[in-house]
């Protein structure tokens, strides 16, 4: 997924999750998705559709902040999330801990930065 077509819907932790959640979906494609989340961000911006590839990157870095320390969601819970999205994994190391799904993936879209 790219950030400029994703919409990152999210809960801060709470009794009822009390690690938080986290749901990306295609946007605008999916409508009515956003039910039961109590915050969105992401492509629903034109802002963030308007960025840079880089600019992107760290913006999806200042959200991982907001989203640990402001909403209480793990950091587990936010990085397994944001690893589907492109502009978030071009910002981690080559030895980062990826979710499983993604390991081939994220190591293709390394060999093919370096050629």
């Amino acid at each position: 997924m790219r950030l400029s077509g994703t919409l990152i819907l999210y809960n801060a932790a709470s009794e009822l999750h009390p690690t938080g959640r986290i749901k990306l979906v295609r946007f605008p494609e999916y409508p009515g998705e956003h039910f039961g989340y109590s915050g969105s961000t992401g492509a629903c911006y034109p802002h963030v559709v308007a960025m840079s590839p880089r600019e992107k990157t760290r913006w999806l870095f200042n959200l991982v902040v907001h989203l640990v320390m402001r909403d209480r969601i793990h950091p587990q819970i936010v990085h397994e999330a944001l690893c589907e999205i492109k502009e978030y994994r071009d910002g981690l190391s080559a030895d980062m801990p990826v979710p499983a799904h993604l390991k081939r993936k994220f190591q293709i879209e390394l060999e093919n930065d370096t050629l």
